[in-house]
């Protein structure tokens, strides 16, 4: 397994892959981009991943402070999109304020999320 790791606003993206030359980079942000904390159009950019052969897709939220209720829509419509692709979906380093609101709306009882990488990775990976 490779991990390609990839850049969009707040989120670092970890790409698990069978193919070792797949390399991550920086995603461009949707014109229409709010800022915060950059979940617009993230179903997109994790599209554009998959296609390059992706099988399970970590987003690390560390960075992301908050979640608003279109946050969690763009989050949902990621997860479907992604199992409906035959890929996998995780949140890593969900903490503060973003992890009050997911708690609150039952997100956690969807999304498998991890406060460690590797245990992350191992779960996806293996």
């Amino acid at each position: 397994m490779a991990v390609a790791v990839w850049s969009y606003g707040k989120l670092r993206i970890l790409a698990l892959t069978d193919d070792p030359v797949t390399e991550g980079g920086q995603l461009p942000l949707p014109p229409s981009h709010r800022g915060l904390p950059a979940l617009e159009g993230l179903r997109m950019a994790l599209e554009a991943i998959l296609g390059r052969g992706c099988r399970a897709i970590i987003l690390d939220m560390e960075r992301v402070t908050y979640l608003d209720s279109a946050d969690l829509g763009e989050l949902f419509s990621c997860r479907k999109r992604l199992l409906h692709l035959g890929a996998d979906l995780a949140l890593l380093h969900v903490s503060g304020r973003a992890r009050s609101v997911v708690e609150m709306v039952d997100v956690n009882r969807v999304f498998r999320m991890f406060d460690e990488e590797a245990e992350a990775l191992a779960a996806l990976g293996g």
